[in-house]
Formats: C-alpha cells, sequence, structure tokens
C-alpha cells in the first residue's frame, strides 16, 4: 500500500511540473530559445514555438508559362505557370486567334470560309472598271460568262454566269488556256444545269474540289495527260455521265473521295496503271458492272464501291501490292465473282473485304474455287475473309492459330469443314461459320478447348463429334437439335455453358459415347449444369457427391421417374420443367432441398405422384401445368406455396398434413378447373387469388388468420357456402361466385373492397357495425334485394359499392356515411333511400344515384355538395327539395331526369341562376330559380319549365341569361306586394304564390 502513494506522488509531481512548463513558455516570451521557419510566399518568418513573426512575406518565384490549351478562332487558349515556392498556380486566357480564310466565288459572289471552324462570309463582288473585284480580286470575263479566281502563278476557273450555266445553247463548256494573258491552270466549284460536255485548256493541270458536282447533265469527260491532281468529289452525283477516261500517257496518282460518288449511269471505268491510291467512297452509288484495280495500286479507301447494285466482278491484277484496305463495301446485291491472283496474299490481307458477303465466286488465276485447301502460309483468317458461296468445302491447316469473328459466315456453298489432326486452333471464334446455309459436316481441331457464341448458328449441322478437349460453349454456339459424339459421358457432364441454349442437345438431339445412344446417365458431380438440357435420356441417377442441380439442367428430357437423394440442396428454377413423360418424383426423406423454385416441374403433363420429404419449406411456382395430377399432399414443413400447383387441369384434392405451417398460398392453385376438397390451414396469411378460377370448388372454410385476400375465390362459379372467420374482404375476394347464395360478414371487419361483385345469387347482405368503408363491394349483384347495416354502424364512404344491384328497391344509409360516390349507380329498382334524423352526408357525388329508380329522396340538411352526373338519367325522380347546406351543385348533376317536375331551393341558399346548368334537358313543372346579386346569373345551359319561381326581381331577370323554356314566371315579395304581377314567397318553407 505504501508503495502504491510513493509512485502516486511522483506521477502528481510530474504532472504539476509539466503544467508549469507550459505557463513558462506561454508568458515568458523573453526567454524563448527560438526555432524558426523560412519566410514564404504566404507567411513571414516564424517561430515554430512562440508564434513570433519577423520581416515580411516573399514574392512568388513564377517559372514559364506552359500553354494549356490553344486557342482557336471559336473559343480561347489557356496557359499556366507555376510558384517554384509555394506552388501557387496562376492560370491565364490567351485571346482568340482570327479566322483562316479560303476564298472560294462564282460569277455572282465570293465566300470566304474559316479553314479551321464553320464560320463562314457570303457577299457579293465589288467591281472596279477592270471587271476585277476589291475583296477576292477575282475577274469576271462579261463575253465569255466565266469568273477566275487567282491561283498560284495562274487562275482558276470558279464560276460561269446564269446565261451560260443554264441556257440550253451552251451545252458544251470550254475552258479557255488563258484569261488577260495568265494562264488557267484549274477548275473549281462549277455549276450547270445544262453542260453536257467539258473540253479542258492546254493549261489546265488541275481539277479542284466539287469542280463539277451536281452537272446532272454532264455526258462525258476525257482528262488530259497533264491534269496532275483531282480534288474530292470532282464528278459527284453527275447522274448522266457515261463515259470517263483519262488519256493514256497520264501521270495521276490519286483517284480521291467521292470522285465518281452517285454517278449511276456510269458503266465502265478503267483505273490508269499511274494510280496508287483511291480515295473511300470513289466509286459508291455509282452505275458500274465490272472493276480492276492495277497492280500499281497499294492503297485502297473506305467502301470504295458501296452500294455498286450493278457490280458483277472485281479484277486485282495483283493482290500483293496492297498495303492498306479500307474495304470494297456492302449492297453488292449483283457481285458474281471476285478475281485474284494470289490467294495467300488475299487472306493475309486483315481487310473488311465484301463487308455483307455479297461475293458468290472466288476466282484465284481465273480458276473458280470450290474446294479450298487454306495456304500454309496463312496464320490468320480474317473476318469475312471467306464469306463466298463458290466455296463448298475448307481444308484449315495447322499452320492456321486463329480464326477472327465471322471469317467464313454467310457462306452459302459451304458444305465441310476439315481442320487437321495437328490444329494449333483452341477457339472457334464468335460467328465464325455462322449462317453457313448448307453446312453439314465439321470436323474439329482434336485441341479445341472453346466454341464461343454463334459459331455455328443457322446452318443445318446435324451431329458433331467433341474432341476430349473441349470444354466451353458459347451462347448458340451450335444449332438446337443436333446429335452430339462425346468420348465419354463425364466429359459432356462437365461441359462448361455460357447460357441453357448453348446446349445443342436443347431441343430433342441425342447424346452418343462411343456411338452408342446415351439414354441413362450416372451423375456425381458437385453441379450439375445444363448438359442434359433438352436430350433425349430416359434415365438419370444422382451419386452422393451432387449437390446442386443448375437451372435447366433437365428440362425437357425423355425422363419417366426421378429420386432425389438426400445429398441435393438445391434444385434450380425450369431444372426439370417439361418432362412431358415424367410420371413419378420422389424425394428420400431428409433430403436437404428447402426451396422448389419457379417452375421447377412446370409442364410435366403426366405427373401423377409426388412424394415430398419433410423438411420441405417453399413450393414456389413449381407444378404448373401439371394437367395429370390429381392428389398433392404437402407436408407440414412447407410455408409457402405460392403458385405452386396453378393451372393443373385434373388435380382435385389437396391434403394439408396436420400442424402445418402454412402462411403463404398466393395463386397456389388458381385455374385449376376440378379442385373440389381443399381446407385452408389454420396459421394462414395470404390466400390472394389461391383459388380463382376452381370451377368446382363448391364450399370453403377461411380461417381468421388470413389477411391478404385479393381474387382469392375470383371465378368459382360453383361456390355455394363460404365461411370466413377472416376480416379481411379485398378486390375480388369472392367477385365471379355466380351460385354465392350467401356470406356472413364478422364483426371487426373494417372494409369491402370489390369483394363480391358479380355474385349473382346473393339476395341479402348484412354489413356489420365494424365496417367504414364499402368500395364498388357488391356491383353487378343483381339478384341483391335487401341490405341492412347493423346498428350503430360505423359506415363513412359509400363508393360504387351497389353499382348495377338492378333488384335493389330500398335502403337505409347509416348516420355516419359522409360521401356517396357511384354507390347506386344503375340500381334502377331503387324507388326509396332514407336518411336518419342524425345523419353526417355532406357529398353526393360523381353518379351516387345515376341511372336509379329513386322517386323521391328528402336530402338531409347536411349536404354540402351534389357532384357531377350525381342523379344523371335518374328518371323516376319527381321531386328534389335542395337543402340550405348546399354550397355546390356541379353542372349535369339532374342530367336528362325525364320525369323530375319539382326543383325547390330552401329558402336561405346562396345559390346564382347559373346553377340551373344542373338541371339540362329536364322537363319541370316548376322551378325555383335563385338570385344573387354578386354572383354569375347566367345559365346557357338548356331546361324547360311550366312554372319559374325567380327568386328576384323583373329587372334583375331582365338582366339574366338563361335558356330555358316556360310557360309562367313569378318574382320573389317576402311582403304583400303593391303592384300587379306574377309573385311568390315563402310560408314556412314552402313556395307559395301571393
Amino acid at each position: 500500500m505504501n508503495r502504491f502513494f510513493k509512485y502516486t506522488k511522483i506521477l502528481l509531481i510530474a504532472i504539476l511540473c509539466f503544467g508549469l512548463s507550459l505557463i513558462v513558455v506561454a508568458c515568458g516570451e523573453k526567454d524563448c530559445q527560438h526555432n524558426w521557419l523560412n519566410a514564404t510566399c504566404s507567411a513571414p518568418k516564424t517561430c515554430t514555438r512562440c508564434g513570433e513573426t519577423e520581416g515580411t512575406v516573399k514574392e512568388h518565384i513564377f517559372g514559364d508559362w506552359n500553354v494549356i490549351s490553344e486557342p482557336t478562332c471559336t473559343k480561347q487558349g489557356g496557359k499556366s505557370h507555376v510558384c517554384s515556392v509555394c506552388g501557387k498556380i496562376e492560370i491565364e486566357a490567351i485571346p482568340m486567334v482570327n479566322h483562316s480564310y479560303a476564298i472560294t466565288a462564282n460569277f455572282v459572289e465570293h465566300v470566304s470560309k474559316c479553314k479551321n471552324c464553320d464560320y463562314s462570309e457570303t457577299s457579293r463582288h465589288s467591281m472596279g472598271s477592270d471587271m476585277t473585284c476589291s475583296v477576292c480580286h477575282g475577274s469576271a470575263d462579261q463575253q465569255a460568262g466565266m469568273f477566275f479566281l487567282p491561283y498560284g502563278d495562274g487562275l482558276a476557273l470558279s464560276g460561269l454566269s446564269e446565261e451560260i450555266a443554264n441556257s440550253s445553247l451552251h451545252t458544251t463548256l470550254t475552258i479557255p488556256d488563258t484569261y488577260k494573258n495568265k494562264p488557267v491552270v484549274c477548275v473549281s466549284q462549277l455549276s450547270s444545269a445544262n453542260v453536257q460536255q467539258v473540253v479542258f485548256g492546254n493549261n489546265v493541270t488541275e481539277i479542284g474540289d466539287r469542280a463539277f458536282y451536281g452537272m446532272e447533265k454532264l455526258t462525258s469527260i476525257n482528262i488530259p495527260a497533264r491534269v496532275s491532281k483531282i480534288g474530292y468529289g470532282a464528278f459527284h452525283h453527275c447522274y448522266s455521265l457515261t463515259s470517263a477516261a483519262f488519256e493514256k500517257e497520264t501521270q495521276l496518282t490519286v483517284l480521291p473521295a467521292n470522285l465518281f460518288d452517285g454517278c449511276s449511269s456510269l458503266e465502265c471505268f478503267d483505273i490508269p496503271d499511274s494510280v496508287i491510291e483511291i480515295g473511300d467512297y470513289c466509286f459508291s452509288s455509282s452505275g458500274i458492272k465490272s472493276i480492276e484495280f492495277p497492280s500499281t495500286v497499294t492503297k485502297i479507301g473506305i467502301d470504295v464501291i458501296f452500294s455498286c447494285a450493278d457490280l458483277e466482278n472485281i479484277y486485282f491484277e495483283d493482290v500483293t501490292t496492297i498495303t492498306q484496305f479500307g474495304g470494297l463495301g456492302g449492297n453488292l446485291f449483283n457481285l458474281d465473282g471476285i478475281y485474284i491472283n494470289d490467294l495467300s496474299a488475299y487472306l493475309n490481307t486483315d481487310r473488311r473485304f465484301i463487308e455483307n458477303r455479297y461475293a458468290q465466286k472466288l476466282y484465284v488465276n481465273n480458276q473458280l474455287i470450290t474446294n479450298l485447301v487454306v495456304p500454309a502460309d496463312v496464320p490468320v483468317l480474317h473476318k469475312a475473309a471467306l464469306s463466298i458461296n463458290s466455296i463448298e468445302s475448307i481444308v484449315i491447316p495447322a499452320t492456321v492459330t486463329k480464326i477472327e469473328d465471322g471469317a467464313v459466315s454467310d457462306n452459302n456453298g459451304l458444305k465441310t469443314v476439315v481442320f487437321e489432326n495437328d490444329s494449333a486452333i483452341d477457339t472457334i471464334s464468335q460467328s465464325a461459320f455462322a449462317d453457313c446455309l448448307r453446312l453439314e459436316s465439321v470436323t474439329l481441331p482434336s485441341n479445341v478447348t472453346k466454341i464461343e457464341g454463334g459459331a455455328f448458328i443457322n446452318t443445318p449441322l446435324k451431329k458433331l463429334e467433341i474432341p476430349a478437349s473441349l470444354n466451353y460453349i458459347g451462347h448458340h454456339a451450335l444449332p438446337s437439335s443436333m446429335d452430339i459424339y462425346v468420348q465419354s459421358v463425364d466429359q459432356w457432364t462437365n461441359m462448361s455453358f455460357e447460357t441453357e441454349v448453348s446446349n445443342p442437345l436443347k431441343n430433342g438431339g441425342s447424346l452418343y459415347c462411343n456411338n452408342q445412344l446415351v439414354e441413362e446417365v450416372y451423375i456425381n458431380s458437385e453441379k450439375v449444369g445444363y448438359a442434359f438440357a433438352g436430350s433425349t435420356i430416359k434415365k438419370v441417377t444422382f451419386g452422393p457427391d451432387v449437390k446442386n442441380i443448375s437451372a435447366k439442367a433437365f428440362e425437357n428430357t425423355q425422363l419417366t421417374s426421378l429420386y432425389i437423394p438426400a445429398n441435393v440442396m438445391t434444385i434450380g428454377e425450369e431444372a426439370f420443367m417439361s418432362n412431358r413423360l415424367l410420371e413419378k418424383i420422389e424425394f428420400q426423406q431428409g433430403t436437404q432441398v428447402k426451396v422448389l423454385p419457379a417452375r421447377s416441374f412446370a409442364g410435366c403433363e403426366k405427373l401423377k405422384t409426388v412424394i415430398f420429404a419433410n423438411g420441405l419449406e417453399e413450393i414456389v411456382g413449381a407444378f404448373n401445368n401439371c394437367n395429370s395430377l390429381e392428389t398433392i399432399t404437402i407436408p407440414a414443413s412447407v410455408t409457402n406455396i405460392n403458385n405452386a400447383f396453378s393451372r393443373c387441369e385434373k388435380l382435385t384434392t389437396v391434403i394439408f398434413e396436420q400442424n402445418s405451417n402454412m402462411k403463404n398460398m398466393r395463386y397456389a392453385f388458381s385455374s385449376c378447373p376440378n379442385l373440389k376438397n381443399v381446407t385452408i390451414p389454420a396459421g394462414t396469411q395470404d390466400i390472394s387469388d389461391a383459388f380463382s378460377q376452381c370451377y368446382a370448388l363448391e364450399k370453403i372454410s377461411v380461417p381468421g388468420s388470413v389477411t391478404i385476400t385479393d381474387s382469392a375465390f375470383y371465378g368459382c362459379e360453383s361456390l355455394t357456402q363460404a365461411e370466413t372467420q377472416s376480416t379481411s374482404f379485398e378486390r375480388y375476394m369472392f367477385a365471379g361466385c355466380t351460385n354465392l347464395k350467401q356470406i356472413e360478414i364478422p364483426q371487426g371487419t373494417q372494409k369491402i373492397d370489390e369483394a363480391f361483385n358479380n355474385c349473382w345469387g346473393l339476395t341479402g347482405v348484412f354489413i356489420p357495425s365494424s365496417v367504414v368503408s364499402l368500395e364498388r363491394s357488391f356491383t353487378n349483384c343483381k339478384n341483391l334485394k335487401i341490405v341492412e347495416f347493423q346498428p350503430g354502424s360505423q359506415l363513412t364512404y359509400i363508393g360504387g359499392a351497389f353499382e348495377n344491384c338492378t333488384s335493389l328497391e330500398s335502403v337505409a344509409i347509416p348516420d355516419k356515411v359522409q360521401e356517396l360516390s357511384y354507390a347506386f349507380f344503375g340500381c334502377t329498382n331503387l324507388h326509396t333511400v332514407t336518411f336518419g334524423r342524425n345523419s353526417q352526408l355532406k357529398l353526393i357525388v360523381r353518379a351516387a344515384f345515376q341511372a336509379s329508380g329513386i322517386k323521391n329522396i328528402q336530402l338531409p340538411d347536411t349536404v354540402e355538395e351534389i357532384g357531377g352526373s350525381a342523379f344523371w338519367t335518374a328518371n323516376s325522380l319527381e321531386k328534389i327539395v335542395i337543402p340550405t347546406s348546399v354550397k355546390q351543385i356541379s353542372s349535369n348533376a339532374f342530367y336528362s331526369c325525364a320525369n323530375l317536375k319539382e326543383v325547390v331551393f330552401k329558402q336561405g341558399t346562396e345559390f346564382s341562376a347559373n346553377v340551373c346548368r344542373a338541371f339540362q334537358y329536364c322537363n319541370l313543372d316548376s322551378i325555383v330559380v335563385p338570385y344573387n346579386e354578386s354572383g354569375d346569373n347566367n345559365c346557357n345551359s338548356y331546361f324547360t319549365a311550366e312554372t319559374i319561381y325567380f327568386a328576384g326581381s323583373e329587372q334583375q331577370w331582365q338582366n339574366c341569361q338563361m335558356s330555358v323554356v316556360y310557360q309562367e314566371i313569378y318574382f320573389y315579395s317576402a311582403s304583400q306586394p303593391t303592384t300587379e304581377g306574377n309573385w311568390w314567397h315563402y310560408v314556412d318553407g314552402v313556395v307559395t304564390k301571393w
């Protein structure tokens, strides 16, 4: 103990000394041994101990500016520099640069267009006396109708006058040698509707961009040898051009992009031997029928003959010289043959040769190729390389190491593909042989491990031998319903399938092992995949290692019986779906399967017997459409049978084991038309749609535990007895039970929502006092005559509850009801509606009594609103008295009430005359027309009345605009009138004439 106090004392002394030292440091600045930090760009020299400072901050030392983004003619650029002391970064804008213009011109105006953006300026020429524009410096030859721009050391003809361009007399355009002693060296962007021929001057060496674009009547062109350059689109859309030729001595090296694009009448064209490059779309959409690429051509652009619909043949003088290839293009609907001189060079070019596979024939050195052996010096088959229909067989040697996607696809002549035994190919690429519509035989490489998605899709292959190396088959890689030959069943069992449609056995294919049909299989792998889905196997035995049976694993096989051992833990969705020969399923007792998922045994049309194991907890949509199943026993352990046995046509009896734990029966037996015997277990909570359209079901008892009942017995036409302890009456619970004659609604029920629609057998119903809302509850119950509400009713709302109950004659509305909406719509025999003295009714809205048979109704003094169509076509209604409590009557509230004779507004109502819109097309004996000096007293809705009692003076009546036909009118006077006329007043609230 003494030692403890000793150390405690030492600790306290140490703490005290430390505190005193802090005070000394804080207060004894004069004694501080300063530890200085050097000044920076943001702080002066500073002591780290006491915080004392000396001097001032330093200036920033910035490095050189670095350009972040270059300025253009449309936006500023940016630059930055960094302080080497503190790292601060400063950014400044670089002003925009001016536009850099290129000028083009025609005879009337010039266009200055920026080379770097889309900005352009167009203005008319500003001509001097010498006919030279002061802006573009071009000159006009008025006599010849030509405009020339300066171009290098000479001139460019860039425009024609309107007279020359469009005159039918000027069909030949002759380009002069010179103008004003300067040579005319270029032709650029002319426009003419009538020029048919062009004669080039002796100095023309260049044809500019779009020089003759759109000259629709130009028929022929002969390009001199001295022309060394042609711009893009020079003859684009010259639809009538039939002849285009170069002089033999031409040294032109480039045919530019879009040169003859759209020249639909140009049927032939000889590419000069001097040409080494052909631009994008050079001949696209032209009318050429054949084309030959000379050996000098080394570069071919994109889609050079795209959409040449009349093209029949393509000739390559020497494909080995082509170093860059953008593809010929698609839409070559009449293409017949491709002629090449070297197959290896052709195949080794990574090209989009015929993008949409229109070539019918391949010729090598003028020999038609039908049986092709890929040359040994070709390591890769590129996309569409052999998509040519003349090829009937292909032998792929070991030297080929890769087949690209779509390499042989769309070859409609191909019948046989053979890979040599020592092939190094391990993958058949995506769509490699897709859509080869005559393919009959394929010998796969011995080392192949993977067949990718769509590799052989849409081919007529009927069988395929699978090498031992193959372990993966992609989505739709092989056609369905084909026979597969393997060396061992285990090899196929362990195959990895990308999806369920990867399995070629899916639609009835057969599995052969060592050429013997496989009908029985033994599986002992932990997981069973898609290997046998759709196959012709008849029996499967699961070994002790099987834990999981995958979704769709045995869908649509020829199994006749099935035994699930105890070691199986999970079964996937649709695992055994559509096994149309399956008659019996047995789960070994002790099975660990807890859930039978959606459609796991659906569509097993011959299934008669199912023996479940205890421990099963959920059957979810598992046995839909099992049309031979007659009786089913559900273990007590099962809690959920959601949609489990719907549409089982022959199911008559359902047995739940004692002490059932059932909770959810949603859709469990819906559309089982022959189900007769079933007892809902106590404790069940959800029976929504559980027995909908069970036409043979005659009686049912609903336990009090049930809380969810939507459509539970919808359409049960034979149901005559229904007992329920449940207080849940949800939408369509008994709707369409046309023979249900009586129902006892338990005390405690609060809402009845559309529960008894179309229950034609119901003649009477007792509503307990606990119900607070009726929403379309008994709609179309055409034989319902008696509706009785228990005294003390808490009902506040009736919405469409008795709509079209045509036998209902009278009803007493409980006092607490505040709103009637569609309540008695179409009740044609309803003559009497009564309200209690303590009625709290406020709203009669939305067709509450429309088309009803009501004759007289005394509205309670609590009603505040009579809504639109409330009494529409209530043709038996004879009189209506509007209480002073009513604040709003909507248009058409009493529309076309044919027998309504008397309308009275009680004294004290505050309506204006426009309230009469509520009585359109009524033929009244009398009506009190209110008047309100501050209101709208105009009514343009038509009605007739024998007598009008107007609650105003004659002058006020003259100010009203009323569409009403009447015989007699009386004006209101509270006291005895002193003048002659028709006058009325209220006596004890009754309209009385003076």
